[in-house]
């Protein structure tokens, strides 16, 4: 029932890290399903779930979740403070982000997704399960080293391995949010 979104949907919103923002735990994932369902409940009038959903979405964006370079989003950051992420990137994580990017209107964010998504997770057949956490510096495999690096410095790293697995589920959500993309 009605009453009953709305008391999950409060509950939810309670879980809010007050200090750092998102939700709280040791560990910071990008709990995209909550998301959605809060997202759903702000487009429903729910002003406690569109304020929470904002703030989160923007927090993410400037934490160190998000790729500085070309925007895609890590697994989650082991700290509560958004630091020291695991590097390995899931298409269902990107593809729930850029469909709730889209959902709320942020254009830039959005498009890096898309450009993340085409440019990185493209594979034969469609979109790859996920791009790995490592990659090869000095014949030595190294967690991070590459999305540690900038712009230039990737240019002369191996690019980290693209898992070659189009699994239809997740390509699926991938494709509802970039029509969620094409709309906004």
């Amino acid at each position: 029932s009605h009453e009953n979104l709305l008391s999950v949907a409060g509950e939810l919103v309670l879980e809010e890290d007050e200090v750092f923002g998102g939700f709280t735990g040791l560990a910071k994932f990008p709990t995209v399903p909550a998301l959605t369902f809060l997202s759903e409940q702000a487009r429903a009038g729910n002003e406690g779930a569109m304020k929470f959903t904002s703030k989160t979405l923007d927090v993410y964006a400037d934490s160190a979740l998000r790729d500085s370079v070309d925007g895609g989003f890590f697994r989650y950051c082991s700290k509560s403070d958004f630091s020291e992420p695991h590097y390995e990137r899931m298409l269902y994580d990107n593809a729930g982000l850029l469909y709730l990017y889209s959902r709320h209107g942020d254009s830039d964010r959005a498009g890096q997704l898309v450009e993340f998504l085409s440019s990185v997770l493209l594979v034969r057949g469609g979109l790859g399960s996920s791009q790995n956490s490592e990659s090869r510096v000095d014949s030595l495999l190294v967690e991070g080293a590459y999305y540690r690096s900038s712009l230039p410095e990737r240019a002369k790293l191996p690019t980290p391995s693209v898992d070659q697995k189009v699994l239809s589920g997740w390509n699926g959500l991938a494709l509802s949010a970039l029509v969620e993309a094409h709309i906004a």
